[in-house]
């Protein structure tokens, strides 16, 4: 008896095996890195396209913009923590220094790969916790901030539930995530400090994997 075909499966970004296509996976991702478009028709009409593409925050960004924050991790925690800080304290002063909340942070969490919107609120209200000399409340921001592109508190957050979960992935894809989570600015205060600390995590995690 003739041996039955089977189609290979996709498995999404975000981990689900849920999807068949005559195209593979890893066939589906070179030709994205290259730089090719698909249509619905091209993977057989599928209409669940944009789902298969969530996560992917380069083909599918949630947000776009010119906003460019700078970032640069290092692999070591302390040096790390003191490049997440070190801006907001040449800026407002030593008030500012949370370096040691977050090297605290940095190794309790080292090895997570994958963080969702309850982590990120988390974060904030540790470090809040330690140091909240301006008095602020947790959660998302309620009032509107005047960086290039970023968004007015009412679209917050939906904007940001899209955002998350975020998972490990490669160098160029998490950068990307950085820079519109940032211009998105979702939280109420220290949107640098969380989101370089969850990146810091899911970089580390990355080069162990050896992901590029």
């Amino acid at each position: 008896m003739e041996e039955k075909k089977r189609e290979p499966i996709l498995i999404n970004p975000i981990g689900r095996r849920s999807f068949r296509t005559p195209m593979p996976y890893w066939e589906f991702q070179e030709r994205l890195k290259a730089g090719e478009k698909f249509t619905y028709y091209d993977i057989g009409l599928n209409p669940l396209f944009e789902e298969m593409t969530q996560g992917n925050f380069l083909v599918n960004p949630v947000i776009t913009g010119d906003f460019k924050p700078k970032f640069y991790w290092t692999g070591n925690a302390f040096e790390d923590a003191k490049r997440i800080n070190n801006p907001h304290i040449k800026k407002e002063g030593h008030k500012e220094d949370r370096i040691k909340e977050t090297i605290d942070l940095l190794s309790d969490l080292q090895g997570f790969d994958d963080f969702n919107i309850n982590d990120m609120f988390n974060i904030q209200n540790e470090l809040l916790k330690h140091n909240n000399w301006r008095g602020v409340k947790s959660g998302f921001r309620e009032h509107n901030v005047t960086f290039n592109g970023t968004p007015d508190f009412p679209k917050v957050q939906e904007l940001t539930e899209r955002m998350f979960p975020v998972s490990v992935m490669n160098e160029a894809s998490l950068l990307e995530w950085y820079r519109q989570i940032q211009m998105i600015h979702p939280l109420s205060d220290l949107n640098g400090r969380v989101f370089g600390i969850i990146i810091s995590i899911l970089n580390d995690v990355r080069i162990s994997r050896k992901i590029d």
